[in-house]
């Protein structure tokens, strides 16, 4: 967590300046930063862990980072293996892996 999200965070029981002052940041970049809007990427981000968590309900959970690599680019996606890995371990996602095959037991 950064400095700027944990004083937003706090900000309901102690002062902004206090805080700032603590964790040597200056107030007017603190204020900066809660007026930025969104960048365009988290913005992206924001649509694409709709698609992952909707995909992934679909295939009842089973889909890993590649196999959800594969189905959202044939979606239209345009998404690399490692943003996919991402996302998915920030929404608590994880594919199921194949059993194993265990043959016969008898004789």
């Amino acid at each position: 967590m950064t400095a700027y999200r944990f004083i937003h965070a706090e900000k309901a029981g102690w002062s902004c300046r206090a805080m700032c002052r603590a964790l040597r940041v200056s107030r007017s970049a603190y204020h900066a930063w809660a007026a930025r809007k969104p960048s365009e990427k988290s913005a992206e981000d924001a649509l694409l862990r709709v698609h992952i968590k909707a995909t992934h309900r679909r295939s009842r959970g089973t889909y890993g980072v590649p196999r959800m690599t594969v189905e959202l680019r044939a979606e239209g996606q345009d998404v690399g293996r490692t943003r996919v890995a991402r996302l998915m371990r920030e929404l608590g996602l994880q594919g199921t892996p194949k059993r194993r095959f265990r043959g016969s037991t008898t004789d």
